[in-house]
């Protein structure tokens, strides 16, 4: 495929997705969720409609926070306990 085919393609695919509502996964990217979050709820919604992956990531994110290693630099950073 051409360079300029796929400058093509990603207007129309842009011009096309606007007309659809964002998805629970585009308004945690939108946000600035950090990646962790935004991973588990992907694939949360892989098996689930977007409402339910919303709630489920809610009631998630409530007990677990982020992660034990914090992306940058492999630090330790636990901001939660790990507990239900």
């Amino acid at each position: 495929m051409k360079e300029d085919n796929i400058h093509v393609s990603l207007r129309l695919v842009k011009n096309f997705i606007k007309h659809y509502p964002v998805s629970v996964i585009g308004h945690l990217a939108e946000q600035g969720s950090d990646h962790f979050k935004i991973l588990l709820s992907c694939v949360l919604s892989l098996r689930t409609r977007n409402r339910t992956t919303a709630e489920a990531s809610k009631r998630l994110f409530c007990h677990f926070f982020e992660p034990i290693f914090n992306g940058k630099n492999g630090n330790k950073k636990k901001k939660r306990p790990f507990s239900l």
